[in-house]
């Protein structure tokens, strides 16, 4: 299979692809991922995930312009032991290392006075190479609380 044969079959790959990771430190430049997970919404290709992403991980970074769900959840611990979980969804066209601009509006207004993240999550969905519709926004719940 010659390279524009891999990359066809890579961009069809591409929607529905899933990659989780979580941050201590979102704000602050550096890497600082403390888990991070690739898997498919689709069981098949869900089997080939880390394979897909190992051979054509540099390039689903900063090549192809893909529709993206970013669904960010930030986790406050209080000193009365509860946690709270603020989210965030942000959907946007472009190369996935373009997307993070979009992300920071959304992650500063989720930054409180005072209050200091135990840790971020963030999911990325690709949603391939289509136009953004209501549905995207159909399971999004902004708010939620856990103990």
């Amino acid at each position: 299979m010659n390279k524009t044969q891999q990359i066809k079959r890579a961009r069809r790959m591409m929607a529905g692809l899933l990659i989780e990771w979580t941050d201590p430190t979102p704000m602050e430049p550096g890497d600082t991922i403390t888990r991070e997970s690739v898997t498919h919404k689709s069981p098949v290709l869900n089997l080939q995930a880390r394979k897909i992403w190992r051979q054509y991980g540099e390039w689903i970074i900063t090549s192809p312009v893909l529709l993206w769900k970013v669904d960010i959840t930030v986790v406050f611990r209080y000193p009365n032991g509860k946690d709270q979980l603020e989210k965030r969804r942000v959907i946007g066209r472009g190369r996935l290392n373009d997307i993070g601009d979009e992300c920071l509006p959304a992650l500063e207004k989720v930054m409180r006075y005072g209050a200091t993240p135990l840790e971020t999550q963030f999911m990325v969905e690709c949603l391939g190479d289509r136009s953004a519709i209501e549905a995207d926004f159909d399971d999004y719940e902004p708010m939620q609380e856990a103990s």
